[in-house]
């Protein structure tokens, strides 16, 4: 780790662990420890990437029954911001258009799906992601699909 001045994220568990295998393959795209179509494998590798961009560091310490930690050092920021964010303008936040959520997690699809209707959206669900011909037909005659592995227009 290069010397210099961090903020520190501890993220802990008391869960299981790991062993030194799972360990070294942890922020490889698409390893899971999860039984198939439960996990993409693709949740630390982002993580790894986004902090890596940012200049910071990831690291594990887990062992076997024990549980696992993970620290996030990212680069403390010594200048002030030039220009705060603005607030978005108050306008319609209501939609008429249709949108897929696709999630494998029950309570993000659930939430997710729920503040949108809420919104005026009509919503279709999906645990998972298909094919793009699956995306096709199911929004047929709808303006647009999206999915994290693919989109088409209906």
């Amino acid at each position: 780790m290069e010397p210099g001045s961090y903020v520190v994220l501890n993220v802990s568990d008391t869960g299981m662990g790991m062993d030194e295998k799972v360990r070294n393959h942890l922020f490889a795209p698409f390893f899971t420890t999860k039984e198939q179509g439960k996990g993409t494998g693709l949740g630390l590798v982002t993580v790894f990437g986004i902090v890596k961009t940012a200049g910071g560091y990831v690291s594990v310490y887990s062992e076997p029954g024990r549980g696992t930690i993970f620290r996030v050092y990212l680069p403390r920021v010594q200048e002030s911001v030039a220009d705060p964010v603005k607030p978005l303008p108050q306008g319609d936040t209501t939609g008429h258009e249709t949108v897929l959520v696709v999630e494998d997690h029950v309570e993000v699809r659930e939430l997710t799906s729920a503040i949108l209707r809420s919104r005026g959206y009509l919503v279709l669900r999906r645990p998972t992601a298909w094919k793009r011909s699956g995306c096709a037909s199911l929004m047929a005659g709808r303006s647009t699909c999206w999915s994290p592995t693919s989109s088409c227009r209906g």
